[in-house]
């Protein structure tokens, strides 16, 4: 008989879970799945061999190390749409069985895969076909292999692969969980209030099988980067215990956070696991600087392994020890899935055998592999060496980490100096032979901000070659040197505990961690190098961060919903937008001061920004010159104000408190107080010092206005933070005292709920507004402008929903609210539908639109669509109906308008030169042509009750004989005689009802904009009317399902091809002379 009494007090000392006892009769199970028959009398010896080697932990004989893997994979079929999940999956997978087989061959006790290794999807839709349940070990113990779940194919497939190889597998994928299994788990939040509106929570998570396949630890992604995933609602501090050791897991972004620091502080695991898709231009450190710095920082083993993809700046992975640094690690854009083995110690101290090897894995076999850093190129920086032509091969880094950094370049082959921020301070004492590039010591104090969103407070204390740009010394960083550095010490009166050492040589490797030494006190923090060999370096770094770890479920949630996580995080397919028509206050005033002017506008913005922010908005656009306007040159001199360029300079003026500039200031500042973007437009001005030879073809001589000065129309877009994002300058000024940038300008920034252009007023007629969709992609347009009706034959709000649906994008537009000239009409437009709403009356207020727009298509979003009327201490409901409109306001016939803000008036008859036909009959088809250009008509009325006529034109449209651009229109409206031509006057209000208008055209335009007006200039509801272009014909159809009369049918073709060269309207006063 077994001694199951003495079996059973062995067992009870088995501290790893990776080798198991099972008392069934006399059959005991080793972890290799074996079965062993113990004898009845068992030998002394060999019952001792037996019981350590079979259940204690390894470290019991001698075993002071145990053998890791990591993988970094190139990922195949990456957010594929033709391929099926079950076929991206595999793709990738039969990377993971080879890798897995080669680890398991080379005595690996565990592997860890890559962040989005199997598949990643950027649609939570279709994330519904690929994600997985992982259900929580820690309630439900599961082993997705002997349980034979299929359905689950990576978690299936990557338990067998375990059980098969008696080896710990780490990997990542994405998990769902329904909402009535995560939202009101801790009964705070009802499932209402917290579930996404997609039904479905996912989650980036990382999974940890054991040697027998089951899941033993499942981590979710606490810190989602511009990820369609959500966060779990509290942070998660997950560990498990092995027969080598207790581990804990991060995902990528994870890393930056104080909650990865606490698992080794206060959970006391040995090694940490890091699967990544890691950005090189996320800190001053890459990818492997960061992972070994961390290791040595915080005292603990880590195995990263990293998504290759280069392109996108994205490589490095490897093994690290706590104490010695870099066991083996890959740095290398060569477009291979690699395999990284090493031992790695659990005591410290001993002596392990070394086997680190790197293998390039492919499904069929495995093969060695070295790296030298060959491939790196010179330079990687995207703004000059451009987009990567191979994302797989061409590396590439998009953000400049020394823009903000006070610089102290090396001027002598070796000596002592320093550099400050703030009350920060670094001290670099060196030698070296021979300054062959150059090298700058760079310190820095404040936040880190990634793509102007995601940010966190750091010190940085850097040495590092560094090569200039546009005039700046200090933006280049190569990866190569030539420099040989004898010793550096570098110094920095950090004051966070965690400071983050590396050292790199040419090519970016990493320097052995024997050549230099890092020490850290309460005084100051020293990182040591001395060089062994000839070998040059390429940096020397210290990084801190003081990060905050996230505590608390709903200091958490609101966190998240408010800072870090894209709108569509918790399944909110929309954003809250808000425009504001604004009328102006003390228009061209000369008895007040500049800041008095602009103090009386920015108060209606102030609470603007305040209704807007208390009712949801992420963004606000104001009008074109809403703060100020001015007639002369001389006095914009007083009012304009310096914008810098952001994509060169990053800009807080509220941080900066720079008061100077009154108007970026204030905007700056509400940005920042109310959590919310803000665009704005106003004149920006700039010396010709700074801006006349920036092409290198016009000298100053020939480029200066006369005054010495340039002012632009000016858009600028700040985050949340008060930070400028983008800055836009009006390409086709109409008929004002600006100057227009030398070249056109594409001002675009990506935000947490879609990507924006900005365009001003007149550029809307021109073809670059149209190319902001069409070569740059995206999504949502913002329109500030002072807009007059008769420019085009459409009037503002029309335009501005026609815009909107021919090209696709959603449409912000903020009219300047002055009825007298012609302008007002403001609106947020759908692509799909629309105005969501829109204001288009002549009352002379300040009023606030405000809407949900949709992110995705065809999504069903909350209808919150407002209008409120705004002036400084509060804010009125209101409803429009058109009743304030004149019935003829044709200024000439009119009268110029007594009340500029109440009095609506247009200037110009558009029908001067268009092709009549006259509606004679209740129903009927009829056409009207122009040259070849052609129109027809078929309608439906009870009774015309006023003229209607069909109107065709083809030619160059002309304003006041300067501006020119190519349209062909076709037209059904009311039109009444004057002066004994036919169609003059045209009247704001109808009585004929038309029950159906089918209008088509010949249209050689590719973009052709449509409309549909009611009696009052009201737009149809979209419901009425359909659009329909192709090759051969342009029609629009419109039904009427109501009895309000019908006052305007339209469609405008632009010809963008055939317009003639913009030519910008100078003023004699500041024309573009020689300076004397």
């Amino acid at each position: 008989m077994v001694d199951h009494c003495a079996l059973q007090q062995y067992a009870s000392h088995i501290k790893g879970q990776g080798k198991r006892l099972q008392l069934e009769g006399t059959t005991y199970r080793h972890h290799f799945h074996k079965e062993l028959l113990i004898p009845t009398i068992l030998r002394k010896m060999f019952s001792f061999i037996f019981y350590l080697s079979l259940f204690l932990p390894a470290t019991v004989f001698g075993k002071d190390y145990f053998t890791a893997a990591v993988f970094e994979h190139r990922v195949w079929n990456y957010d594929s749409i033709d391929k099926t999940p079950l076929e991206v999956k595999n793709s990738n997978l039969q990377y993971y069985k080879k890798a897995v087989e080669v680890a398991a061959e080379k005595g690996a006790d565990i592997i860890l895969f890559n962040e989005y290794g199997t598949f990643q999807i950027r649609t939570r839709d279709r994330l519904l076909r690929y994600a997985e349940y992982v259900p929580d070990p820690r309630k439900q113990k599961f082993n997705p292999c002997t349980e034979n779940v299929k359905d689950r194919h990576v978690l299936y497939t990557l338990s067998c692969l375990a059980r098969e190889n008696n080896i710990y597998i780490f990997a990542n994928l994405i998990a769902m969980e329904s909402c009535e299994s995560t939202c009101d788990v801790d009964q705070i939040d009802s499932c209402e209030f917290n579930c996404p509106e997609d039904g479905v929570y996912f989650f980036n998570t990382d999974v940890v099988f054991d040697r027998e396949g089951n899941i033993v630890a499942r981590y979710r992604k606490l810190h989602p980067f511009f990820e369609v995933v959500n966060a779990p609602d509290k942070p998660e501090f997950v560990t498990f215990e092995t027969d080598f050791g207790k581990f804990g897991m991060v995902v990528c972004f994870d890393l930056v956070f104080g909650e990865a620091v606490l698992l080794a502080e206060k959970h006391g695991i040995d090694t940490l696991l890091y699967a990544t898709y890691w950005y090189d231009d996320m800190l001053v450190l890459h990818s492997v600087e960061y992972q070994q710095s961390w290791a040595i920082a915080n005292g603990v083993n880590v195995l990263a392994a990293n998504t290759h993809a280069p392109g996108t700046g994205s490589l490095g992975s490897g093994i690290y020890s706590k104490t010695d640094g870099a066991l083996i690690y890959t740095y290398e854009p060569d477009g291979k899935s690699k395999l990284l083995i090493a031992n790695v110690p659990i005591k410290e101290n001993v002596k392990i055998p070394d086997i680190s090897s790197m293998t390039e894995i492919v499904p069929d076999k495995a093969i060695p592999k070295i790296e030298t850093g060959e491939k790196f190129p010179e330079n990687s920086y995207e703004k000059i060496a451009g987009p990567a032509i191979d994302k797989y091969g061409d590396y590439k880094y998009y953000k400049s980490q020394f823009e903000n950094y006070t610089l102290t370049k090396l001027e002598k082959p070796s000596g002592e100096i320093q550099a400050c921020s703030n009350e920060f301070c670094c001290s670099l004492s060196y030698s070296t032979q021979n300054l062959q590039e150059d090298f700058y010591l760079a310190a820095y104090s404040g936040l880190n901000h990634v793509k102007n969103y995601f940010q966190w407070s750091e010190e940085a204390c850097v040495l590092t070659r560094c090569d200039p740009l546009d005039g700046k010394p200090c933006v280049v960083q190569p990866p190569t040197s030539k420099t040989v550095f004898q010793a550096v010490e570098l110094k920095g009166n950090f004051k966070a505990k965690r400071v983050y050492p590396a050292v790199s040589k040419t090519r970016k490797r990493l320097a052995p961690k024997r050549e230099w030494d890092f020490n850290r006190n309460e005084a100051e923090t020293t990182l040591v190098f001395q060089s062994d060999s000839d070998v040059p370096l390429l940096k020397v770094g210290l990084l801190e961060l003081r990060i905050p770890t996230i505590l608390g479920k709903m200091f958490l949630f609101l966190f998240y919903l408010s800072v870090f996580l894209p709108a569509t995080v918790f399944g909110k397919d929309y954003f809250t937008a808000a425009v504001f028509e604004h009328r102006l206050q003390n228009f061209d005033a000369l008895d007040k001061t500049p800041l008095e002017v602009k103090n009386s506008n920015l108060k209606y913005f102030k609470k603007a920004v305040e209704v807007s922010a208390q009712k949801g908005a992420d963004i606000i656009l104001f009008n074109e010159y809403g703060t100020y306007l001015t007639r002369s040159r001389e006095r914009l001199l007083s009012y304009a104000e310096y914008v810098p360029d952001p994509r060169i300079q990053k800009f807080n003026p509220c941080t900066k408190n720079a008061k100077d500039g009154h108007v970026l200031y204030t905007l700056s500042c509400l940005a920042r107080e109310n959590n919310i973007y803000i665009v704005a437009n106003l004149v920006s001005m700039q010396s010709c010092d700074s801006t006349c030879d920036a092409d290198q073809i016009d000298s100053c001589e020939f480029n200066c206005p006369e005054d010495g000065v340039f002012f632009y129309n000016t858009d600028v877009a700040f985050d949340r933070e008060g930070y400028i994002v983008a800055r836009y300058r009006k390409v086709h000024p109409y008929f004002e005292i600006v100057n227009a940038p030398e070249e056109p300008e594409f001002a675009i920034f990506e935000t947490d709920f879609g990507k924006f252009g900005m365009i001003v007023c007149f550029d809307l007629v021109f073809e670059e507004a149209v190319l902001l969709v069409e070569e740059h992609g995206i999504d949502n347009l913002l329109f500030p402008t002072y807009w007059f009706d008769d420019i085009v034959v459409l009037n503002a709000v029309e335009f501005q929903q026609s815009w909107a649906i021919t090209n696709g994008v959603n449409l912000l537009a903020a009219n300047t609210h002055a009825p007298g000239s012609g302008s007002l009409g403001s609106g947020i437009y759908s692509r799909a539908d629309g105005a969501l709403v829109y204001t288009y009356e002549p009352d002379g207020k300040s009023k606030l639109l405000i809407a949900n727009l949709p992110i995705k298509d065809n999504s069903k979003i909350p209808d919150i669509s407002s209008m409120t009327e705004i002036v400084p201490d509060d804010a009125i409901p209101k409803i429009e109906t058109g009743e304030k409109f004149p019935e003829n306001s044709y200024e000439k016939s009119a009268g110029p308008a007594i009340d500029n803000y109440a009095d609506y008036r247009y200037f110009k008859s558009q029908f001067e030169n268009y092709t009549l036909t006259k509606l004679e009959k209740p129903s009927g088809e009829i056409q009207a042509c122009s040259s070849e250009f052609c129109c027809s008509l078929a309608y439906s009325t009870q009774h015309l009750q006023e003229d209607f006529y069909l109107a065709a034109y083809n030619g160059l449209n002309d304003v006041k004989n300067y501006f020119q651009w190519y349209e062909e229109v076709c037209i059904l409206t009311r039109c009444d005689p004057l002066d004994g031509k036919p169609c003059v006057l045209q009247p704001l209000t109808s009585k004929t009802v038309f029950q159906a208008v089918e209008l088509k055209g010949n249209f050689k335009a590719k973009r052709v904009y449509p409309t549909v007006s009611m009696t009052k200039k009201r737009l149809a509801p979209k419901g009425e009317w359909d659009f329909n272009q192709n090759e051969v014909e342009t029609i629009l159809a419109f039904q009427s399902h109501s009895d309000v009369p019908l006052l305007k049918v339209g469609l405008l073709g632009r010809c963008y091809e055939k317009d003639p060269v913009f030519v910008p309207y100078y003023p004699t006063q500041f024309k573009k002379q020689p300076l004397m």
